[in-house]
C-alpha cells in the first residue's frame, strides 16, 4: 500500500470510519460484498464505481430485496429512492476524498448525502485511487473539472458543463 493511501486510511479511521484499503478492485468488491448479511435489503446511490464493481448484480443475484433509482421506472424512481434511505445497507461513492480522511460529494438529487447523513445503519461507500485528492482545493477542482461534467455527460443534461468540461456553478434548467 502506498503512502498517501496509508496516510488517507489512518485519517479517515481517526475520524470514525472503518477504512480499508486494497490492491485491486476485485479485492474491494469482494471484502464490500462480506458486508452486507443474509436478508438484509440493500440500497444504492447512484454511483459509477459501483456500478462497475457489479455490486448490484451480485446483490441481486444472493437474493436480498434491492433499491436503485438506476434500475426503477419513472413512475417508482421517488419511492425507489424512499427505499434505499431505509435499506439496512447503502452502498455509495464520493466524488473526491482528500488525504486528510475528508469527504466531498455534490449530489443532484440529495439521496446519497441523506443516507450517508442519517439513512441506513451500514453506509459501504467505495472509492478508486482516481477520487483521492491532497486536499480540500484539490477536491472541489476535481469536482468541478472531472466529477460534474462527466455526470451531466452521462446524464444527457443540457449544462455548460457537459459541453465544456468544466462547472460553471450555472443556474440552467438540468442543473
Amino acid at each position: 500500500m502506498n503512502e498517501k493511501l496509508s496516510r488517507t486510511l489512518e485519517a479517515l479511521n481517526r475520524r470514525g470510519f472503518h477504512a480499508q484499503g486494497f490492491a485491486t478492485a476485485a479485492q474491494m468488491r469482494q471484502a464490500a460484498l462480506a458486508l452486507v448479511k443474509p436478508g438484509q435489503s440493500v440500497g444504492f446511490g447512484g454511483s459509477v464505481t459501483v456500478q462497475d464493481l457489479g455490486i448490484y448484480e451480485e446483490i441481486c443475484r444472493q437474493g436480498h430485496p434491492v433499491h436503485w433509482h438506476w434500475h426503477a421506472d419513472a413512475a417508482a424512481r421517488k419511492q425507489t429512492l424512499l427505499d434505499a434511505f431505509l435499506a439496512d445497507v447503502y452502498f455509495m461513492s464520493a466524488n473526491a476524498l482528500t488525504e486528510t480522511g475528508r469527504l466531498w460529494n455534490i449530489d443532484g438529487n440529495g439521496n446519497r448525502l441523506a443516507c450517508l447523513l442519517s439513512g441506513p445503519e451500514t453506509v459501504i461507500m467505495l472509492l478508486g485511487s482516481n477520487k483521492l485528492v491532497p486536499d480540500d482545493e484539490a477536491a472541489l477542482r476535481r469536482i468541478k473539472t472531472v466529477a460534474c461534467p462527466q455526470n451531466a455527460r452521462r446524464l444527457g443534461l443540457k449544462t455548460p458543463c457537459a459541453a465544456q468540461d468544466a462547472c460553471f456553478d450555472c443556474a440552467v434548467g438540468d442543473r
